[in-house]
């Protein structure tokens, strides 16, 4: 009996137990269900208050998490805010228009006795209203076939907003929440260029921001390379390798170099004397460069030189200087006169005033080399080719005989050469039909 009255109570006790679980779990579920209820009241005032806020305020808005007690209970509740847009940056280079920037905001709340409950979070979007509204810049760098980006290029904008970001996967770097109006800033990259070889990109109208939209500008950067070349000449069936003469140049003509300096062109200096000479810094085209020495394009017969992104220049391509060689004559006597190959004349050349090259006498031929006895002014082997060898372009020559002159045109566009006949009529004093002209060169 006593053991069938201990199982009765246990199986009582049991029982109760079991109810008065029941009651506290119904109990605590209520609690936890008032609380997540408050939790999500006083996220929704939370959101309706950043909603109340200047947008223009919200621009990474974390002001900390901040208290509040209800029945008793304290509840925590975090702020955040920042700028989003409609597309993702690698889709805003590609479809800048129609992008639209708006202000996210998010709330969350905790409270003590949460047992494993997950905080309340809510989110919006805020549309931004015309007194408030901001644009977008996106910056797009490809290669050299334009379609490829070219990522990890830092792209800055100029204070006061003083913003830095490096270009993604896709070649592309967006800059949100900008006023409308005119930015300025630039991008570079070690050891790339632009079609114009300029390793930092500054663009000279900068960028424009509009309201409400993405302003996108593209620009083709790439791995410069660098081309290696070298000169020769000829005299008769002579061709002579030969180092530069003075005030030379190199150019190089592709129809994509967009200038400044200058369109379609760029040129390089190079020393007088120099047997070889390293043409850097070369945007790779996917199409050949045309290459000339001098610097004007007009009878220049060109080389086709490729450029690849990073070539190192390798073996030199040469490049044709032709050889102008002159005759000087002398006429003197009276009537039809006397007409003698002239030994000891003086001969200078400069470049002809509006002939492409600035107008400037070359040190090759100064009046201190005199014709021979044949008349001739003409390199006599590998030493003197070079003194006799010009880029293309446009001459003028003067021969004197001490007190009489004349002056002559030669236009070097002939590879394999040009002779020039000059003639000084010393009949008498005034100046004859042929140009001869008191004085000297």
């Amino acid at each position: 009996m006593l053991v069938e009255i201990m199982m009765s109570a246990l199986l009582v006790a049991l029982a109760a137990t079991a109810v008065f679980k029941g009651i506290d779990g119904a109990t605590a579920t209520s609690t936890q269900s008032k609380a997540r209820a408050v939790a999500t009241t006083l996220a929704h005032e939370d959101q309706e208050r950043l909603r109340s806020m200047d947008p223009r305020k919200l621009v990474s808005y974390a002001p900390g998490p901040r208290k509040k007690l209800v029945n008793r209970v304290e509840y925590t509740i975090s702020s955040t805010a920042d700028w989003v847009s409609d597309r993702s940056d690698s889709e805003s280079c590609t479809k800048g228009d129609g992008r639209i920037t708006y202000v996210k905001i998010s709330s969350k709340v905790e409270w003590p006795e949460m047992r494993g409950s997950k905080p309340v979070i809510a989110s919006s979007i805020v549309a931004v209203n015309n007194a408030y509204s901001k644009g977008s810049l996106a910056v797009k760098i490809v290669d050299r076939t334009g379609a490829t980006g070219v990522k990890d290029v830092p792209v800055s904008v100029d204070p006061p907003v003083s913003l830095t970001k490096s270009t993604n996967d896709a070649g592309c770097v967006v800059f949100d929440g900008l006023d409308s109006g005119a930015y300025a800033g630039q991008f570079s990259k070690t050891g790339y260029v632009d079609p114009n070889g300029s390793n930092v990109v500054r663009p000279p109208n900068g960028w424009n921001v509009t309201t409400g939209a993405t302003a996108i500008s593209t620009y083709q950067y790439d791995l410069g390379g660098t081309v290696n070349f070298a000169f020769d000449t000829t005299f008769g069936t002579n061709v002579w390798t030969i180092a530069s003469p003075a005030d030379n140049e190199v150019t190089m003509l592709h129809g994509n170099v967009p200038g400044p300096p200058l369109q379609g062109m760029r040129r390089l200096a190079v020393a007088s004397g120099a047997t070889s000479v390293a043409f850097n810094d070369l945007f790779p085209f996917t199409t050949p460069y045309a290459a000339y020495a001098g610097d004007c394009a007009t009878g220049a017969p060109s080389q086709s030189v490729s450029v690849a992104p990073g070539q190192p220049g390798g073996a030199p391509v040469t490049l044709r200087m032709p050889t102008l060689t002159f005759k000087v004559t002398r006429t003197s006597g009276s009537g039809g006169g006397t007409t003698v190959n002239y030994q000891g004349a003086r001969v200078k050349v400069t470049a002809t005033n509006g002939a492409c090259m600035n107008p400037r006498a070359y040190a090759s031929l100064s009046p201190a080399k005199l014709t021979d006895s044949n008349g001739d002014l003409k390199p006599a082997g590998q030493t003197d080719a070079a003194v006799f060898a010009y880029p293309y372009g446009t001459f003028t020559v003067c021969a004197d005989d001490g007190s009489r002159k004349n002056t002559a045109t030669v236009v070097n566009d002939d590879p394999t050469g040009k002779a020039t006949t000059i003639n000084i009529d010393a009949r008498g004093s005034t100046p004859t039909a042929n140009g001869t002209t008191s004085g000297s060169c």
